[in-house]
């Protein structure tokens, strides 16, 4: 990026700023015509798009039962895929 936060052509397309503390991260998507930005746990979506980092990083303190759901979720279908595995590995 540019000192006025713009994408140059020899700059990432997408960033990735982890949360400290938190599973999430919020993305800085720069391919379109205008920025956006938006929070993620894993490869799960948890926000929508915002137009600035901050409102994306803070999108969780107003959308809390949104953000329970995409955990849930993604809490659910890693236990399957573990449970998958474990069924798959032959029992001596």
């Amino acid at each position: 990026m540019n000192a006025n936060g713009i994408p140059n052509q020899n700059s990432a397309l997408i960033e990735h700023f982890p949360i400290e503390g938190t599973p999430f991260t919020v993305v800085g998507d720069y391919r379109g015509e205008k920025d956006k930005y938006y929070m993620t746990l894993g490869n799960y979506k948890v926000s929508e798009d915002c137009e600035d980092f901050k409102t994306a990083r803070e999108w969780h303190t107003e959308h809390f039962w949104e953000v329970v759901m995409v955990v849930t979720v993604a809490t659910i279908e890693k236990y399957n895929e573990i449970k998958k595995i474990k069924e798959e590995i032959p029992q001596g």
